[in-house]
């Protein structure tokens, strides 16, 4: 399915004029950036325009962010909402995702590049749950077509058994990243919720296991979900059935999974962050991919690759790049690997003119400074590491909170998240 991404708008509330004409002379190219200056506005925008995205300022005079994003929900539940916040606005972020369906929250002041990737991945979300949300009614009703075509032929109204293999069927493949959304919403994304059962689910919505039924899900970044999810994951796998969040019955869903993750989930298991039976079960046909670093000879023809489709993406024609562009990207390792690549890639195109060639001063700084593993390179893998290792150990000791951790090892909760970035994680 081919991304559109100017076919919904993105609407902004914010109070502040300049932060309005910012989002419009950044991203207008891209979307179609609506904006209103309060959210009273912004409900009038979204009884008339069908967003696939909604951002929304926190602090904001009369209607706050997180009571425009709640009652935004009533209008247009399907849109993906980012909320921005300040660094004290903790326990607005908490209301939030209790209240609404948040996408992303991005704090004060954001990274205008991030913000961009950011929207690019929820208009994506965006129209392929709806494209899925539309396969799925396309089955349901040339199934109800065949089966009141066999009552006829048969000479009776009773239900028969459809069996089939049609092409919606076959297209049907849904992916969720598990990373990106907190526990609470991404068990409502999975296993869908009963109207009422929580502050904000103001109808029956069916999750993506049911909507994948007969399909394929794929959970990006498995590792990153919480034991209590993963238990629920493991009764799917087993039993081959979802209860919904305020439902006391369970639906029966026949999906395939694939499961994808950059962690080593064995090392996981022994540490007791991933579950040994789900692991087990996950572990049928296992591929490894050995990172970017191992196999730098394929660096040319995949950033090539990757720079084509990011050129399309953007609408943005782009030249080749130069063999000194590529020789910076085999100098890096990658800790990020493909990822990291195409982040890397889609901001050189983003800085470039149109047609012309890739050229390395386009690449970021830390790049450019990469020397190609000599000595000061493997001191800046074994920083790297041990970086890793006392995030880890931190996150492990704050239960996953982001902030307990940052405030542990001493630096801003921006800073952390930076680090991380920085190192793959």
């Amino acid at each position: 399915m081919e991304i559109n991404y100017r076919q919904n708008p993105v609407v902004v509330v914010d109070d502040e004029p300049d932060i309005l004409r910012s989002f419009a002379y950044n991203y207008g190219d891209e979307f179609e950036v609506l904006t209103a200056e309060s959210g009273s506005r912004g409900l009038e925008l979204l009884q008339t325009h069908d967003p696939a995205v909604i951002v929304a300022d926190q602090r904001m005079p009369v209607m706050n962010g997180v009571e425009f994003l709640h009652r935004s929900m009533q209008l247009r539940p399907d849109a993906n909402r980012i909320i921005l916040t300040g660094y004290t606005d903790v326990e607005a972020i908490v209301a939030a995702i209790n209240s609404s369906r948040i996408f992303r929250y991005l704090t004060k002041p954001w990274e205008s590049e991030e913000l961009r990737l950011t929207l690019h991945r929820a208009v994506e979300m965006f129209q392929l749950t709806r494209e899925n949300a539309r396969l799925v009614e396309e089955l349901r009703h040339a199934n109800e077509r065949l089966s009141t075509e066999n009552a006829y032929l048969r000479g009776s109204a009773g239900p028969h058994e459809i069996v089939g293999d049609s092409p919606a069927l076959r297209r049907l493949f849904v992916a969720v990243n598990c990373a990106a959304l907190s526990e609470g919403i991404l068990e409502s994304e999975l296993f869908g919720h009963r109207r009422g059962a929580f502050t904000g689910a103001i109808a029956d919505r069916k999750g993506l296991f049911e909507v994948a039924d007969g399909g394929t899900l794929f959970l990006d970044e498995v590792s990153e979900t919480t034991p209590a999810l993963q238990a629920k994951l493991l009764r799917v796998l087993q039993e081959g059935e979802v209860r919904p969040v305020g439902e006391n019955r369970a639906r029966r869903v026949d999906v395939r999974i694939i499961a994808a993750t950059n962690r080593q989930l064995a090392e996981e298991v022994k540490v007791g962050r991933f579950r040994e039976d789900l692991y087990f079960r996950l572990r049928v046909f296992p591929i490894r991919l050995p990172p970017l670093r191992d196999r730098l000879e394929d660096l040319p023809a995949l950033a090539r690759h990757l720079m084509r489709r990011i050129a399309t993406q953007l609408k943005k024609p782009v030249g080749e790049l130069t063999e000194e562009a590529l020789t910076v990207l085999a100098r890096y390792p990658f800790p990020g690997n493909v990822r990291e690549l195409a982040n890397e890639l889609e901001r050189a195109v983003l800085l470039s003119e149109p047609g012309a060639p890739l050229t390395e001063d386009l690449l970021s700084e830390h790049l450019q400074a990469a020397d190609g593993g000599g000595s000061s390179g493997v001191l800046e893998s074994r920083t790297a590491a041990f970086e890793r290792e006392q995030i880890d150990g931190a996150l492990a000791r704050a239960g996953g909170v982001k902030s307990r951790a940052a405030e542990e090892l001493g630096i801003t909760y921006r800073g952390l998240l930076k680090k991380m970035r920085r190192l793959g994680m």
